[in-house]
């Protein structure tokens, strides 16, 4: 479906982005963000007067069907590998799919909507009739909100993640509040369960999910003199993940830019499974500002 009919002058624009990608390109008085059609995928945000708050990678590979490295990956309907067949592409199947543009809104505080969604007819490794629409809000802070909603006549289980990569100074000198006497699965240390205490200093590769995790997240950057605050809805676990100096030269689209980047996700996975009954609809809501 031609993006036109999300425009408004001023406000909105539709562009061809990198490797012919479309874009909706907001601009408002509060912020600037961009939003690729392709998975709906939103690729930055900057308040006005601020440094980036969405991290995309240097050498992301800007394609159609290749899913981005960096800004917001939407997982739906499952989270890294596919439960039950490995053949089958990792955190679902929409992060490479054109999204359909919906609607576009300028809200009574300045702020920004744009609403994307993704049918999915029950063909293929999920059996399941559903949608899933994105409502990206622009304003003083960013507003990402996934909404499911049961299409077909059986139950659904799914699992969803809005994979958010953070723009932070140095990694190494991050301090991440809200994960005091948090449980978590350290899926860097063979999937051990354990329990956080205190504040977070990542010191090598990370890959924490933070289970029965619906506090808010608040991260201090003394590099870029900042705290980011992040909260969230509908979600039942928090991921932390940065891929430290090995790990992320194995990855041809991140590379050295690890140290600048850091992921909060709001996610339901592992061993969480969400459930709609017919007519069922289910929303994750994560919202990041500068405080």
């Amino acid at each position: 479906m031609n993006p036109q009919h999300l425009a408004i002058p001023g406000t909105v624009r539709v562009e061809v982005g990198p490797g012919g990608l479309t874009q909706l390109v907001v601009s408002n008085d509060h912020a600037d963000a961009a939003v690729f059609l392709q998975g709906a995928h939103v690729a930055s945000f900057q308040p006005r007067n601020a440094d980036p708050v969405l991290w995309m990678s240097p050498t992301a590979i800007y394609q159609p069907g290749k899913a981005l490295r960096g800004g917001i990956p939407v997982c739906w309907p499952w989270f890294g590998p596919h439960p039950f067949d490995a053949r089958q592409t990792a955190h679902g199947i929409v992060r490479t799919r054109e999204w359909t543009p919906v609607e576009s809104m300028c809200l009574h505080d300045g702020s920004t909507r744009i609403v994307l969604a993704y049918q999915h007819d029950g063909v293929g490794p999920w059996p399941f009739k559903a949608e899933a629409r994105l409502e990206v809000t622009v304003g003083r802070r960013l507003t990402v909100e996934l909404v499911t909603a049961n299409r077909g006549d059986e139950p659904v289980t799914y699992q969803d993640a809005l994979h958010t990569y953070l723009t932070v100074g140095d990694v190494r000198q991050c301090v991440l509040h809200g994960f005091d006497h948090a449980p978590y699965i350290d899926k860097a240390d063979n999937h051990q369960r354990k329990v956080h205490a205190g504040p977070l200093r990542l010191t090598k590769e990370t890959v924490s999910i933070f289970t029965r995790h619906h506090g808010t997240v608040e991260i201090e950057d003394p590099v870029l003199g900042r705290r980011l605050i992040i909260t969230k809805q509908g979600s039942e676990e928090t991921v932390v993940w940065n891929p430290w100096a090995t790990v992320a030269s194995t990855m041809q689209d991140l590379g050295t830019g690890w140290s600048e980047m850091l992921c909060v996700e709001a996610a339901t996975c592992c061993d969480r499974w969400i459930h709609l009954d017919p007519a069922g609809e289910h929303r994750t809501r994560q919202t990041i500002g500068i405080a």
